[in-house]
């Protein structure tokens, strides 16, 4: 390290200079992994396995792929 020189440098991390903890999830995917899935669920009128008979004629082009897949999707759809 060039302000340091001579010092004990192996104190020093990642975390400890930028303030982020390499391990923990960023924003994004705290909101897509957390906020958004419980907000869903939490919104979603009771919305069971059952309900997955959505015809996909009818979803826009942009959910078709993901919707059999994603429990997510479905409860917003």
């Amino acid at each position: 390290m060039l302000l340091l020189p001579g010092r004990d440098t192996s104190i020093i991390t990642k975390e400890s200079v930028t303030g982020f903890d390499p391990d923990e999830p960023t924003e994004l995917e705290r909101w897509e992994e957390v906020f958004l899935p419980t907000v869903a669920s939490a919104f979603s009128c009771g919305f069971t396995n059952e309900d997955k008979h959505e015809d996909p004629s009818v979803l826009p082009n942009d959910m078709l792929e993901e919707f059999p897949k994603s429990l997510t999707v479905q409860q917003v759809w």
